[in-house]
């Protein structure tokens, strides 16, 4: 007997052979991913399309504005129903503002059996109830209403009921004094108020105030005058400088301020001007307002010269002349010196009174009978 080739099989792994299992076999670990992939896809395929989007699930007072309806939310009066707005049922529900998610309207509220309907419900608006007359709301209490009150025998009423105030009462003895108190000044403000007006046609104020009306009227009243009057003391003080021989020539009696008078003894306008072309080198441009208001232009005329002034240095020359064709022949330079002592520029109003002196256009009132020495009291380099 030959022994067992290694190219032949023995008895025993023939057997073995034949019970083989080719299912038992351990899988490739390529073949194992590529099945735990396919399992994920899966999942995801079942459970993906459920969860993708809950907001679908929640209630519609819990959803997110942007999950509303593409085009806005629905305006007051409508609802959202299937991803559209519909209106509410008239008389019966209702939405007071634009909303984006409420699945119903809010039902109208129906009055109790002790209110009226004041405004019946629409489609944006509740119903709004009131209490029946004879009975009022109570702040404290809404809910219920209450009987008005009764005033007593030693009462009177203030104020009546009202469906959301109770009667208010007082007594009879502060209502009479109420009452003559309220006839008092219904006595006197007519009488006090004839009186006034008496007076002001009386002192002839109300012609000041019709002129201050056409004209304009200024910041400060007592401006507008306040040259006319200081020239009208040093006119009234000349004239009693002229018959005291004892003052000296020139001088009032007064304030001791001389006035300029022209040499020719014409106050032409060509003198004025050539005053006026001086000032706008010698006045400051800060003063300019200040002094054009002291002679009695209003700010609504200053800002219109200005305005219609090309040239800055020139609107000052220009308010002057509008000053002298409002104010007419009497305007003088006595009135520019004085308007310049006023707005606190004395440096301004001596070198202008030096120079209309030395110009020969002005000289010192008397200062022909009694000629002087030197141009006056004051001069500046």
């Amino acid at each position: 007997m030959e022994p067992p080739g290694p190219s032949t099989p023995t008895a025993s792994a023939a057997a073995r052979a034949d019970h083989y299992t080719p299912g038992l076999r351990p899988l490739p670990k390529r073949r194992l991913l590529y099945s735990f992939a396919l399992l994920l896809a899966v999942l995801q395929a079942v459970f993906v399309p459920v969860t993708a989007n809950p907001a679908h699930n929640r209630p519609a007072g819990l959803q997110r504005p942007e999950e509303s309806p593409s085009r806005g939310p629905c305006l007051a009066g409508q609802y959202l129903s299937e991803g559209n707005c519909k209106p509410c049922r008239e008389g019966i529900d209702y939405t007071s503002h634009s909303n984006h998610s409420l699945d119903s309207c809010i039902l109208c509220t129906v009055c109790k059996e002790d209110k009226v309907v004041e405004t019946r419900c629409n489609i944006t608006t509740n119903t709004v109830c009131r209490c029946k007359p004879g009975t009022f709301e109570d702040k404290d209490s809404p809910e219920i209403c209450q009987s008005c009150s009764n005033c007593t025998d030693g009462e009177e009423e203030l104020t009546s009921c009202t469906p959301r105030e109770n009667r208010k009462c007082v007594s009879k003895t502060a209502w009479a004094s109420w009452h003559k108190l309220g006839l008092w000044i219904g006595l006197l403000v007519p009488v006090v108020l004839l009186i006034g007006a008496l007076l002001v046609w009386k002192t002839g104020a109300w012609r000041q105030w019709l002129l201050c009306i056409k004209r304009g009227c200024e910041r400060d009243p007592e401006s507008a005058n306040s040259v006319h009057s200081s020239l009208l003391d040093r006119q009234t003080s000349s004239t009693t400088n002229d018959s005291n021989h004892n003052t000296e020539p020139g001088k009032t009696q007064k304030t001791g301020k001389k006035l300029l008078v022209p040499v020719n003894g014409n106050d032409s306008a060509d003198d004025l001007k050539f005053i006026f072309e001086y000032c706008s080198d010698i006045v400051p441009f800060d003063s300019w307002n200040r002094l054009m208001r002291q002679l009695g232009l209003t700010d609504n005329q200053i800002q219109m010269v200005k305005a219609e002034t090309l040239v800055t240095r020139e609107a000052l020359y220009q308010m002057l002349l509008k000053w002298r064709h409002q104010t007419g022949r009497s305007a003088s330079i006595n009135h520019l010196l004085d308007a310049l002592e006023a707005v606190e520029e004395r440096d301004a109003m001596e070198k202008i009174e030096d120079y209309a002196v030395k110009s020969g256009r002005f000289t010192y009132q008397n200062a022909a009978a009694q000629p002087e020495t030197g141009p006056g009291g004051s001069q500046c380099v």
